[in-house]
């Protein structure tokens, strides 16, 4: 689906008969999985706690063996790494979201991305990427809510490990297609 110019998506993973590509947040769960939940209608699809590489990627009846072929090799020339979500921050009064720190890994994979399927994240609708774990996805007030206890809770440690293709479908929602582990 191309976007007019004059239309801007805001980050998240929301569009059925998507596909996208994601490192998943597990140690992000016991603290933000219920706010999500309730805040973030990509949680009630089956969207885990995640930073977003890319999305939407290629659409789905256009995953094929050579594509996911290509998303292996990929992510095995990268590796692991730890990171931080340390703060709670804001795109607007739209998107209530957490940073990871460092966050220039995340950009580099998705660079590689970029590189290797020609696809701009977010549809190339902004200017600069930050990698961010949403929390609150156009629900200002629940964000509001919940963003100071959050906040006092952070810092959450994780590993980068593993990245998450995943396809969304408008009757079922979303699910994994394929998992792969950074570093093969």
């Amino acid at each position: 689906m191309a976007l007019n110019s004059s239309v801007r998506r805001s980050p998240g993973l929301h569009t059925a008969q998507d596909s996208a590509v994601l490192v998943p947040v597990p140690e992000a769960a016991p603290l933000v999985g219920p706010h999500r939940l309730r805040l973030d209608p990509n949680a009630a699809a089956g969207v885990p706690e995640h930073i977003t590489l890319i999305s939407p990627f290629v659409p789905p009846d256009r995953l094929d063996a050579g594509v996911r072929g290509r998303l292996a090799a990929l992510f095995a020339r990268a590796r692991p790494f730890p990171f931080q979500l340390t703060s709670v921050g804001w795109f607007g009064d739209e998107v209530m979201w957490l940073a990871p720190e460092p966050a220039d890994p995340f950009l580099e994979l998705t660079e590689l991305l970029v590189a290797e399927f020609g696809i701009p994240p977010y549809e190339g609708a902004y200017a600069e990427i930050r990698p961010h774990l949403s929390v609150a996805l156009g629900n200002p007030e629940g964000g509001r809510e919940v963003a100071d206890s959050i906040s006092a809770r952070l810092p959450i440690c994780a590993v980068a490990d593993r990245v998450q293709l995943m396809v969304g479908a408008e009757a079922t929602g979303w699910s994994v297609l394929e998992e792969y582990r950074l570093g093969g």
